[in-house]
């Protein structure tokens, strides 16, 4: 068992609470960017389609390597591979690799506009040749 983490680690456990899902946003926004060849004065969109934006399932390797890396954690690239959204792969960093970090009431999920969760089940349908023409 490791004492030490990840310097990304340990600057989110300095911050307040309250302050730590932004930041965490910021630093997977960034890998994010990154991988995706997103210019940095570009905002990285975080409840748009990945598979939108240009991800490949070979980018998400990469994504999954930076992160273990930032993050000092293995990931589970079919995990990556089924968020969608740079949201949702946040919330499973809460959630399920740095619970600790973030306490359940200061990391709850939440949920997409209606707007984005339609946008994303059309994106997710005409992907799949289900979706109007």
């Amino acid at each position: 068992m490791t004492t030490t983490r990840a310097p990304a680690v340990e600057r989110l456990r300095h911050l307040p609470v309250s302050e730590r899902r932004t930041e965490l946003e910021s630093m997977v926004a960034e890998q994010f960017r990154a991988v995706l060849s997103i210019p940095d004065d570009e905002p990285m969109p975080l409840y748009e389609s990945l598979f939108a934006l240009g991800m490949s399932s070979v980018l998400i390797g990469e994504v999954q390597h930076r992160l273990s890396d930032l993050l000092g954690e293995n990931l589970h690239s079919p995990v990556l591979f089924n968020s969608c959204t740079v949201a949702q792969v946040v919330d499973y960093l809460t959630t399920d690799v740095l619970p600790d970090m973030f306490p359940q009431s200061a990391s709850a999920p939440t949920a997409l506009p209606l707007a984005m969760t339609r946008v994303l089940w059309d994106n997710v349908l005409h992907e799949m040749g289900a979706g109007a023409a």
